[in-house]
This record gives structure tokens, C-alpha cells and sequence, in this order.
């Protein structure tokens, strides 16, 4: 019995020694002939156990560039890729840990970085309006099936201030996201502080649907032009708020 047990150890250890001194680059070249990634690999150094990545691609999404792993080899045993990851995105650090399945499927934990006003705008290509302040973004846990993302999550945005005829200070924003039961995405919105009060929710279906429903409340600090600016898209309420509600669908804007 102990002989087995100590073959079968000297084979795993075996196995684990060869794939954490496989290069980096051949592991890679090994995933794309066998298994549909979501993503692409540039510059890829190192070996599969400790490795790195001058650039990451994924389709629709901002480049990661500088990427450095820690592979965790018992994923490997059952057909999965599990690494603690840092890289820069637009030059602000980020780090997580990320999976991917062996059918190409992508989930990630415990991600955070830190982004300014200027880089979020890059991000989400605003074409109208200037974004400051800091965002703080920390990613309990996402998952990427067939393209459709189910993240649960917190976004902070401190010292929030968006610019458009007239700059609107925000306060602090708050933006917490949670999956619901149908894996549609439930972002719940709210602030403290500024020259509006802001309050409400935002669902996004599956087939990129969304519903919004938002509450803005000019607070005492707020100008005429600040108040014009919310009647410009959002219905006024008798008690001084405005309401904004509006269903789409992101495609139709590009996303």
C-alpha cells in the first residue's frame, strides 16, 4: 500500500515539476489548439508556473497590458487554468484571480484597481461630458458564459463631478451590482454629498436589455443650470426630484 502511495506521488510530483517548467508561450500555443479562448496572448515570457504577457485582448474590451501570473498547478488536474494575476490597464494596476475552463469560459475573483475620472471616460467612450474624480472598482466574483457577464461587485466613485454645459459635483457615488436569479445583472445606485441626490436601480437582461430607473434631487447647492440640465432628459416630480426611466437595449448603442 505505501509503495502505490509513494509511485503515486513520485508521478504527480512528476507531472506538476514538467508543467511548471513548460515555457510560457508552448502552454499557450497547447490552449488555442485545443480549447476556444475568448482571449489573445502577446509577448508571452516565462514559464506556465510564473509567466508574463507584454498584452492581453479580449473582443470589445480595453487592452491589458504588463501581465504577470502565479499559476496554481492542481487546476490543471481537473482541466482548468487558475492564476493570481497583476497587470496595468491605461497604467493603473489591477489585480485578481482569474479562471479559465477548459470549454473557454472566463471567471474571475477578488479583482480591484483603482481608476481615474480621465481613464473611465476612455473606457466607456463618452462622447459627451468630462468625468472626474477617482473610481475604486473591487469585483467580488465575474463569469463570462458565451459572452453574456454576471458580476457581483462594488464601484466606488469618490469626488465624483461630470461636466457638461456646467460642472455637477456628485458627492461620493456608490454603484453595487449583484447578479438575480435569471443571472440578469441588478445594479443598485446612490450617492452622498454633491449638488444631487441620486437614488436607484439599473437591470440588465442577458440579451443586453436594461431598465433604468433613476431619482435625481437637486439639493440646496444646486445652480439654475444645474436644474435646466435634468430637465433636458429626466421629468420633474412635485417634489422638486426628476425621474429618469428609460428601457433599451445596449446594442443599439454600441455596446
Amino acid at each position: 500500500m505505501k509503495r502505490r502511495y509513494y509511485i503515486l506521488t513520485a508521478i504527480i510530483s512528476y507531472l506538476f515539476f514538467t508543467l511548471a517548467s513548460m515555457p510560457a508561450a508552448t502552454a499557450f500555443s497547447l490552449l488555442k489548439n485545443n480549447i476556444k479562448l475568448p482571449f489573445t496572448l502577446q509577448g508571452i515570457d516565462g514559464s506556465i508556473w510564473n509567466g508574463s504577457a507584454q498584452r492581453l485582448s479580449i473582443p470589445s474590451a480595453p487592452q491589458i497590458e504588463n501581465l504577470n501570473w502565479q499559476l496554481n498547478p492542481f487546476s490543471l488536474l481537473i482541466a482548468r487554468v487558475n492564476a493570481d494575476v497583476e497587470a496595468d490597464i491605461y497604467r493603473n494596476k489591477l489585480t485578481g484571480n482569474i479562471t479559465v475552463s477548459s470549454n473557454g469560459d472566463i471567471s474571475a475573483s477578488n479583482i480591484h484597481t483603482n481608476l481615474t475620472g480621465e481613464t473611465v471616460q476612455k473606457l466607456i467612450d463618452l462622447p459627451l461630458g468630462e468625468i472626474d474624480g477617482d473610481f475604486e472598482i473591487n469585483i467580488n466574483s465575474f463569469e463570462l458564459s458565451n459572452n453574456t457577464p454576471v458580476v457581483n461587485g462594488i464601484i466606488n466613485w469618490n469626488k465624483a463631478k461630470f461636466t457638461l454645459a456646467d460642472s455637477v459635483n456628485l458627492g461620493n457615488v456608490e454603484l453595487t451590482i449583484k447578479p438575480t436569479d435569471s443571472n440578469a445583472l441588478n445594479a443598485v445606485i446612490k450617492n452622498t454629498g454633491g449638488d444631487i441626490h441620486i437614488e436607484g436601480q439599473v437591470m440588465l437582461s442577458k440579451n443586453k436589455a436594461y431598465d433604468l430607473d433613476l431619482t435625481f434631487k437637486p439639493l440646496a447647492s444646486a445652480n439654475n443650470n444645474i436644474k435646466q440640465s435634468l430637465a433636458m432628459f429626466a421629468k420633474r416630480q412635485t417634489n422638486g426630484a426628476y425621474l429618469l426611466k428609460q428601457k433599451g437595449n445596449l446594442n443599439s448603442l454600441g455596446f
